[in-house]
């Protein structure tokens, strides 16, 4: 099972690998690059290659499992911010949504990276049990959401609603289908074309916004 780079791990040779293998996965996609292509990045014999990682699968688990540490610290920071700043639980809940935006206007790799690892997860019959720590890591982020609306309950700043929790579940997912689906050069109907992606992504975060305003 793989386990996420503590501080103590992350100047192992293991951390060194999946960070090349991390730049290769983003840059030019999972499915193109072969174990072979990593252990020449890394400068390492491909046997030594598989001291570390006995198949590609596990590889490509670890190195989801450091994008979306990644992911989360960037969360935290701006949750931390916005209890330094004593934000409302709204004010709070609207900074985070916003990362996700950030995330779709800045860093498209990410879109890219999680599109390409949902697929190669579908194709090598990745079980649940393989993803135990990647998901241990969305529930993270997760509880940031659950603790900004907990503030805004407190505040009065957001509506109490029962589904909050599951609120968050289809919005956070349909946010990162709908990156998946707008990054790059993924058009597939006319319509994808003629539509502002910028928009699209703004309007389903205004949709959740609106939902829980007070």
């Amino acid at each position: 099972m793989n386990k996420p780079f503590t501080p103590a791990k992350r100047n192992s040779r293991s951390h060194q690998i999946a960070l090349t293998a991390k730049k290769l996965f983003l840059t030019q996609g999972i499915d193109p690059i072969k174990m072979t292509d990593i252990a020449a990045e890394c400068r390492l014999g491909v046997a030594t290659l598989y001291r570390y990682f006995r198949v590609k699968k596990g590889l490509v688990i670890a190195v989801g499992l450091m994008v979306w540490e990644e992911t989360y610290e960037g969360f935290a920071k701006i949750s931390d911010a916005c209890e330094k700043k004593r934000l409302t639980g709204y004010r709070h809940l609207e900074c985070l949504l916003m990362h996700f935006y950030d995330l779709f206007h800045e860093d498209k790799d990410f879109f890219l990276f999680v599109r390409d690892f949902d697929t190669f997860c579908l194709k090598e019959h990745v079980q649940p049990e393989e993803l135990s720590e990647n998901d241990a890591i969305f529930l993270k982020i997760k509880d940031l959401f659950m603790k900004a609306g907990e503030r805004g309950l407190q505040d009065g700043s957001i509506q109490p609603r029962k589904d909050y929790e599951l609120t968050y579940f289809a919005f956070s997912r349909a946010l990162l289908s709908l990156g998946e689906k707008l990054i790059g050069e993924n058009a597939i109907v006319q319509s994808d074309k003629i539509t502002d992606g910028d928009k699209q992504f703004l309007s389903l975060i205004d949709v959740l916004l609106t939902y829980f305003a007070h």
